[in-house]
């Protein structure tokens, strides 16, 4: 893949200040949990010792009292003890914290933490924009059938068969239609990937792909479609998405060398995120390639026939 589809699929700026937002919010939080836990265990049991100034007031005010003492109220008896306790003085200001911190998550970064909906006790936040965005998605979805349907016209396979190539093997075809599929996808839809075609040999003994996906090739195997492998959360930026899918085909037709190979195709993606619709593609293209490839081998055979016997007949 060139450094230009490199760069598209890469992480964005904008996945970028995602992550540095999250990282805020987070040491923000821990910050606030352990600096509270640290104050409340060195803070004094009682209160605060007073002064003598306030001891010898405060006894000259008992000596002075000698009226019959009032009713016990909720501010004296529960209000004034936690105004007065430095332990609970140290759990509002830490709450208080907290829900500052809360306001600012709510009030600015939503659109690039890519928060859909968000709910506390009473508030509710939703972003407009996720029906326009499950709109587009459906229409795309049907607008990759809509590829297939055209790449499976006579016309299209008439003008694929018209190209001249020196490279002639399966493999060699298949790289060429996923080429249009790749650009297809990042001309109409904003959508880019990497591909690989590699045997199921090299796959599974020396092919870079985390553990997950190469575990998933017999599920490829049975499946018989493209199965998809996404990260479980789009906002790990470092973390790729994957399509795997399995495909047996004769390499070398009508020579010598002819001989069954297994290839498996690998998408990924920083950005895209595969479904079962890519997987139909996929599969679809896969098919379709192999097809067009016999036709080739085939139109050449009966080529090479025909040139010698008029070769034969000039003699």
């Amino acid at each position: 893949m060139s450094g230009i589809e490199k760069e598209y699929d890469s992480p964005t700026r904008k996945d970028w200040i995602r992550t540095f937002y999250t990282f805020a919010y987070i040491s923000l939080l821990i910050l606030i949990i352990v600096s509270g836990i640290i104050r409340y265990f060195q803070a004094p049991a009682g209160n605060v010792q007073e002064s003598k100034q306030e001891q010898s007031s405060k006894s000259e005010k008992v000596n002075e009292s000698k009226v019959i003492e009032k009713d016990p109220t909720v501010t004296s008896l529960v209000l004034k003890p936690l105004a007065e306790s430095p332990k609970a003085k140290i759990i509002f200001e830490h709450v208080g914290y907290f829900l500052i911190l809360l306001f600012l998550f709510i009030l600015i970064p939503i659109p690039l933490l890519s928060v859909k909906r968000f709910k506390f006790m009473t508030l509710e936040v939703e972003r407009e924009s996720q029906a326009i965005e499950v709109a587009k998605n459906l229409t795309i979805q049907q607008d990759k059938f809509g590829l297939l349907s055209y790449w499976l016209k006579e016309d299209f396979k008439s003008l694929f068969l018209e190209v001249e190539r020196d490279n002639t093997s399966y493999k060699d075809f298949l790289e060429e239609m996923l080429f249009y599929m790749r650009d297809h996808y990042k001309n109409n839809w904003d959508s880019h990937f990497e591909f690989d075609i590699v045997t199921e040999t090299k796959f599974k003994q020396n092919y870079s792909a985390p553990k997950l996906v190469k575990k998933s090739l017999p599920s490829a195997k049975v499946k018989g479609i493209g199965l998809p492998i996404n990260k479980e959360n789009d906002r790990y930026i470092h973390f790729k998405n994957f399509m795997i899918h399995t495909i047996n085909v004769e390499e070398n037709l009508l020579t010598e060398e002819e001989c069954l190979i297994t290839y498996v195709i690998v998408l990924k993606s920083y950005r895209t995120i595969f479904d079962e619709y890519d997987g139909h593609l996929v599969s679809g293209l896969a098919s379709l390639t192999y097809e067009l490839y016999r036709r080739y081998h085939t139109s050449l055979a009966i080529q090479e026939e025909e040139d010698v016997e008029s070769e034969e007949e000039i003699k």
